[in-house]
This record gives structure tokens, C-alpha cells and sequence, in this order.
């Protein structure tokens, strides 16, 4: 069998078929890796964005709290200009249609 083998890589046509199959595993080896090279690359920008994404929304949510937090504020100072209400005389009671 191992001289047959020789024998084959011996001729010119054998030395040829060697070439082209060395040259066809390195062509799929490389691509093999940039595959997984570029799979990896990916997957690190993909974490990336979505940690982007996450601080973006708590800053959003922290914004939403401090807004509601001076919105209430506001209110509470707006009834707190308002006058007491007339104990002797109240309209909010009138049922006279």
C-alpha cells in the first residue's frame, strides 16, 4: 500500500491531485476559522449593544423618576397656594338641579 501510495505521488498527475487537496483543506480550514473568528466578533458586539441599550434605559427610567418626583413637588406647592376651603359655605355640595 505504500508503494502504491509513492508511486502516486511520484507521477506528476499525483503531485498535481496533492496540490489541489492541500490547497482545498487550507481554503476551508481559513474559512472554518474567520468563520468563528467573525461568529465571536459578532457575539461580543451583539453584549456590546444590548449593555448600550440597558444603561440607556435605566438612564431613561431614572430621568421618568425624577420627573414624576418635580411633578409631584409642583402639585404639592400649587395646593398649598390654594385657600382653605369655606367651611360655613360650600357650593361643591349643591344638589339643586
Amino acid at each position: 500500500m505504500a508503494a502504491l501510495w509513492a508511486a502516486i505521488c511520484a507521477s506528476k498527475l499525483g503531485r498535481w491531485v496533492a496540490g489541489v487537496a492541500l490547497t482545498v483543506g487550507a481554503l476551508i480550514a481559513a474559512l472554518l476559522v474567520a468563520f468563528v473568528k467573525g461568529k465571536h466578533a459578532q457575539a461580543d458586539r451583539d453584549k456590546a449593544k444590548q449593555a448600550e441599550e440597558e444603561a440607556a434605559f435605566g438612564r431613561l427610567a431614572q430621568q421618568t423618576q425624577t420627573d414624576a418626583g418635580t411633578a409631584a413637588a409642583k402639585v404639592r406647592d400649587d395646593a398649598a397656594k390654594q385657600p382653605p376651603p369655606d367651611t360655613d359655605k360650600r357650593n361643591d355640595l349643591d344638589s339643586t338641579f
